[in-house]
C-alpha cells in the first residue's frame, strides 16, 4: 500500500509529463484534461507493473519513477493519437 507521500510525488510527477505535453501538442482544455487523466493512468501501470516485475531501476522511496514516466508518455501518445 502506497504511503501519502508517494502518491502525491505520483500525480506531481504524472501532472507535469501532462503539462509538458499539453504545451508541446494541446490545443484545448478538453486535451489538457485527456492528458492529466491520461498520463496519471500511465504513470499508476508504470508503478504496478514495475512492483510486479520487481524491476531492479532505481526507485525514489516507493515511486518508481523511471518505469512511470515511460508509461505516461506511452498513454499520452495513445490518447493523442485516439483524439481524446
Amino acid at each position: 500500500m502506497f504511503q501519502l507521500p508517494a502518491v502525491v510525488l505520483s500525480i506531481l510527477i504524472a501532472s507535469i509529463c501532462a503539462a509538458l505535453f499539453y504545451i508541446w501538442q494541446g490545443k484545448t482544455l478538453r486535451n489538457l484534461a485527456a492528458y492529466w487523466v491520461g498520463s496519471i493512468l500511465g504513470f499508476w501501470a508504470g508503478q504496478w507493473i514495475a512492483i510486479s516485475l520487481d524491476l531492479p531501476l532505481p526507485a525514489m522511496g516507493q515511486v518508481h519513477i523511471i518505469e512511470g514516466v515511460i508509461f505516461s508518455i506511452i498513454l499520452l501518445f495513445a490518447v493523442k493519437l485516439l483524439k481524446i
